[in-house]
Order: C-alpha cells, then structure tokens, then sequence
C-alpha cells in the first residue's frame, strides 16, 4: 500500500492537506479504515479491501472555506428537519434538527478559535469581496476536479477493470440463476424469466459501462 501526503501552507497561515491512498493486488487484505480515513469508523469496521483502489481526501482548516461548508451541511439537516416536522415525523424532525444546532454551535466554536489564532498573526480568514469568494469557490472546485480525475484515470483501466470483472462476474452470473430459478419454482415461471431478464440485461449494461464506456472517459 502507497501513501502520499501533500501539505500547504496558505497565504492566510491555513493549512491545505491531500492524502493520497493505493492499493494494489500485492497487498493483500487491507483494512478499509486505513483506505478510507476520512469515513465513519462504523463504516468500514470489519471491513476489508482486496485488489486496486485510489482514495484521495482533502482536509483544510482555512476559516473561508470550513465556515460555508459548515453552514451548507448543517443547513441541509435543518431543512431535512422542518420538512419532517411538518410531516409530523417527530422523531426524525427532533434528531435533523438537533444535529443541525449542536453541529453548528460545536463547528463554529472551533473555526472562531483557529481563526482568532490566525487573526492574531495578523492574517486574513475573511472573505470581504466577491472577487476572493470566487477564487476560493475556484481553488476548491478546481481541486475536486482534479482528485476525481485523477482517481478515475487510475481506478478505470483496462487492466483494473478486467480483473474486478474476473473476480464478481461469476458471482452475479450465480446469482441471477438462483435467485431466478428459485422464483420461478415458488412463484411462477413467467416471474423467473421476467427476473432473469432484468438481471440479465442490468448486468449486462453495467459490465459494458466499466469495461468500456468508464476507461474510454477517464482516458480521453
């Protein structure tokens, strides 16, 4: 297993962090804690990973960015939270709306203590015109673009996919026969063929677009 850590210090004293994560063949099981830092640890607890992967995760403490994602994410739970409370889900609305304050509460209180630490080195932690909101938005997405490029164009080879096809096809082709026939035999026939051909087909066009369609777009 291969990793990559890439650190930047910011004009503004914040620091940029991209970690690069590979695996390969050779590597036997390989925890998925240790490919995917950035996941929930319920996750990916007693879970393994076998063959090619790329992970990329980018962590950044720069105020001008944590701040609006922080007001984005939480904002989608509060408004998740009032639509099931109009809907009288209490439960639901009680938990969205209650993740939503405390996370926000609990975020903003660690961003203001970096960004007055940052402020006393006589930094900038704000973005007070339209121009820096769109350079930051553009650093950010210009970032994203890349990671995702970058993994695509190493997961979606010919090589890659060939293997991850030698290894599930078998299993899926099984599964389509039991899982049809075993219909078939409790239900009626007409249901296990009508199941045979949906698997069928599915696993069919979801071959195609990994084998061919995914390598032809990352490699353009």
């Amino acid at each position: 297993m291969e990793k990559k850590t890439d650190y930047k210090i910011n004009e503004n004293g914040s620091f940029c962090k991209e970690e690069t994560i590979r695996t390969t063949l050779e590597d036997g099981l390989v925890p998925e804690r240790e490919i995917k830092p950035a996941a929930l640890s319920g996750e990916t607890r007693g879970k393994y990973h076998v063959g090619y992967s790329t992970t990329k995760t980018y962590s950044t403490n720069d105020p001008r960015i944590t701040w609006p994602f922080v007001a984005v994410f939480c904002g989608i739970f509060l408004l998740i939270g009032i639509i099931t409370l109009l809907l009288h889900l209490w439960f639901f609305a009680a938990a969205f709306i209650g993740i939503a304050i405390f996370g926000f509460v609990k975020a903003n209180k660690d961003i203001d203590a970096i960004a007055d630490k940052l402020k006393k080195q006589g930094k900038d932690v704000t973005i007070d015109s339209k121009e820096e909101l769109n350079e930051v938005v553009t650093d950010v997405t210009d970032k994203m673009k890349t990671s995702f490029q970058e993994v695509g164009q190493e997961t979606f080879t010919q090589a890659h996919m060939k293997h991850f096809t030698k290894k599930t096809l078998p299993i899926y082709c099984f599964f389509t026969l039991v899982v049809s026939a075993a219909l078939g035999a409790a239900v009626h026939v007409a249901l296990g063929i009508l199941v045979f051909l949906v698997l069928a087909v599915g696993g069919a066009l979801y071959y195609f677009l990994i084998l061919k369609l995914l390598p032809k777009l990352f490699h353009k």
